[in-house]
Order: C-alpha cells, then structure tokens, then sequence
C-alpha cells in the first residue's frame, strides 16, 4: 500500500471518528478505474471490514433510491 492509498484510508476513519454521527449517511465513491499508480479499491475490502466491526451496515445506491 502507498502512503498515499494509507492517508486516504486514514483520512476516512478520521473522518468517521470526528463528526459526531460518524460515517451514517456517508457515500463513499471510488472511481475503481482511475488508472492511479496506486489504486485505492484493495483496500476497499479491509475498510469495510474495519467499518463493519464499528457497527456499520452497508446498503447498495440503487437500494437507497427506491
């Protein structure tokens, strides 16, 4: 993981510790095929599972727009 792949990661679990309702409500875009050197989508697994162990569900957009 490059370090700045890291500090995004980071960045949202700072996000999430400092607002008050945390990460509820949040949208998370990624834009998987940004041709970066250092993609973020690897650890969109390991960010969920962080999220996941902190209490949070996940809902599908499409799902939200019903």
């Amino acid at each position: 993981m490059s370090a700045m792949t890291a500090d995004m990661y980071d960045d949202i679990l700072a996000y999430e510790r400092k607002d008050p309702h945390g990460l509820n409500g949040f949208v998370l875009l990624l834009h998987l095929g940004s041709g970066r050197k250092d993609p973020f989508h690897p650890m969109l697994g390991p960010l969920c599972d962080e999220l996941s162990k902190r209490g949070y569900e996940f809902e599908r957009v499409d799902g939200l727009l019903r």
